[in-house]
């Protein structure tokens, strides 16, 4: 994020840094997040230490109500609003200094956020290079706010479970990722993000991804579908498990009736046939069909019977 310069110290503080994140890390129940055999990317290994400043920042500001590696981690290294706000508040703009981040907050954390005090203190702090010393404790989230735009999040509604679930079971993360815990990250995203128009999938042409169009379906997994940056190795899983929840844009009614199927080989021989039916360009759901042809279908009966030289050696003998 700013410009810090490398010596023996600091390089010193950071190896011990990253070493007590690997135990604290360890604590934790065992993930179920798959791992990838890809190299690591570059991006993980530049911010390791800033991420680490904040996790203990926010921690120590806040208090432990989610999991905060997670939440650092997708803000950082899979949000749409990182990386936009790298480059706009870069050393190459002449805008790498505390407001340029703290101003860019006001377009991820929503303003009845109990996170935008916290953060901003953070981002100042890291600036100064000073570590957090002002511990006000170990708080509980407050409950005072009735209104968060129009997100609600029930951590235990069965729903929710089987969405965190899904995302858990389905991510894939490069082997030098931590671990994700979809519990924090998708409670984080429903009651303190926003999703601006500077954002993927959060125009004014695309509503349907933070409405899911269908009021009895809560918004916050198309909320964090549309903050998650295409890049990122959570926006397969997300994507993907948003399917569960019945909307607009997976509504088969929205497509026109299945076309017949398609003939199978004429020579009998073993192969496929298709079918396909028109939907409209938005649809998450399948567009076509494919089932297996029986060398043995009706018509075809034996392929000896059928074949060429079976109707050679009956014109030898009987022709």
């Amino acid at each position: 994020m700013f410009q810090i310069s490398t010596t023996f110290q600091s390089l010193s503080i950071t190896l011990v840094a990253l070493a007590l994140v690997r135990i604290s890390n360890a604590c934790h129940a065992g993930s179920r997040n798959r791992r990838s055999t890809d190299t690591v990317t570059s991006q993980v290994g530049e911010t390791s230490s800033m991420r680490s400043f904040f996790v203990n920042c926010l921690r120590t500001k806040v208090g432990d109500i989610w999991d905060w590696e997670t939440v650092v981690d997708f803000s950082v290294l899979d949000s749409e609003w990182y990386k936009n706000t790298a480059r706009l508040c870069s050393p190459e703009t002449n805008q790498d200094s505390a407001e340029c981040w703290t101003q860019r907050l006001q377009v991820y954390i929503s303003p009845d956020s109990l996170l935008g005090s916290p953060a901003t203190s953070c981002i100042v702090e890291y600036a100064a290079g000073n570590s957090t010393t002002s511990a006000i404790g170990r708080k509980k989230r407050q409950t005072d706010f009735t209104a968060r735009r129009c997100t609600t999040y029930y951590a235990n509604a069965r729903t929710t479970r089987l969405y965190n679930t899904c995302t858990t079971d389905n991510v894939v993360l490069p082997s030098d990722r931590r671990r994700m815990d979809f519990a924090s990250l998708t409670q984080f995203v429903a009651e303190d993000t926003l999703c601006t128009a500077e954002l993927n999938d959060c125009g004014q042409d695309n509503k349907e991804t933070i409405t899911a169009g269908d009021t009895s379906v809560p918004s916050w997994p198309f909320l964090l579908e549309a903050i998650v940056s295409p890049a990122s190795p959570v926006q397969n899983a997300v994507v993907s498990c948003n399917r569960i929840f019945p909307t607009n844009r997976n509504n088969e009614a929205r497509c026109a009736q299945w076309q017949n199927w398609g003939s199978c080989p004429a020579n009998c021989a073993a192969g496929s046939r298709t079918r396909s039916r028109v939907c409209p360009g938005d649809f998450r759901g399948r567009t076509s069909q494919s089932t297996i042809c029986s060398a043995n279908r009706a018509g075809c009966g034996n392929s000896f019977l059928n074949s060429y030289l079976f109707y050679r050696i009956f014109g030898i003998f009987f022709g």
